[in-house]
């Protein structure tokens, strides 16, 4: 229509459909989602594991649990009429230094992420207008891997606090016996140097 309306028509008649209602703020049509998530290559759901009793695509945050060594985004623009015209670019703020290109199989991809709170970008765009894009945000929080974590430097100092106790003490205990075994040989040498001097003046008393 002129003024950009769209008119579904339906065995009752027809709709008209304000055009503009339906773009974002940047004017895009595309409708993107994010429609999947991931943690070691497994998808997350409330129907199919334990790790989130929510759907993290509809979500604004997610924090990884402390044993996951990857994750990843699955996501796609709703407009199937668009779709395959689509190009779609992301990023992890706070670890990508720029906008990477997806593939086909519209996933992002990440794997030792280090420890830390980020932000993950998604947009979608149409390469003859890229400046009328779509774009969805999560907050993702990589929790410190427990090896490394405050609790577990606690514990390894405690431990070798323990252990540094241990060998002194061992070591201390094997010591003692020596210099008690040394300090004895040491008074039976005098004893047997002050029997040696007796008898010879005995004997230097004998012979006057």
């Amino acid at each position: 229509m002129d003024n950009d309306d769209i008119i579904f028509g339906t065995i009752n008649g027809y709709y008209v459909v304000d055009r503009n209602k339906l773009m974002t703020t940047k004017g895009s049509l595309l409708k993107l989602q994010i429609t999947d998530f991931f943690i070691n290559e497994e998808q997350q759901s409330p129907r199919l594991n334990d790790n989130y009793d929510f759907y993290v695509p509809m979500s604004r945050k997610v924090e990884l649990p402390a044993s996951s060594a990857n994750f990843a985004f699955r996501f796609a623009a709703l407009n199937y009429a668009l779709q395959h015209r689509v190009h779609y670019q992301y990023m992890l703020e706070g670890y990508d230094k720029d906008w990477q290109s997806a593939g086909k199989d519209r996933i992002a991809f990440y794997d030792d992420v280090p420890a830390g709170t980020y932000t993950f970008k998604v947009k979608a765009f149409l390469l003859e207008s890229p400046d009328k894009y779509d774009i969805r945000t999560m907050e993702v929080i990589v929790p410190t891997f427990f090896l490394l974590s405050p609790t577990a430097l606690w514990i390894y100092l405690v431990i070798l606090i323990l252990l540094g106790l241990f060998l002194f003490f061992r070591y201390r205990g094997r010591v003692h016996p020596t210099r008690l075994f040394k300090e004895k040989e040491e008074l039976t040498d005098k004893f047997e140097i002050i029997d040696a001097t007796d008898i010879i003046d005995a004997t230097d008393i004998e012979e006057k």
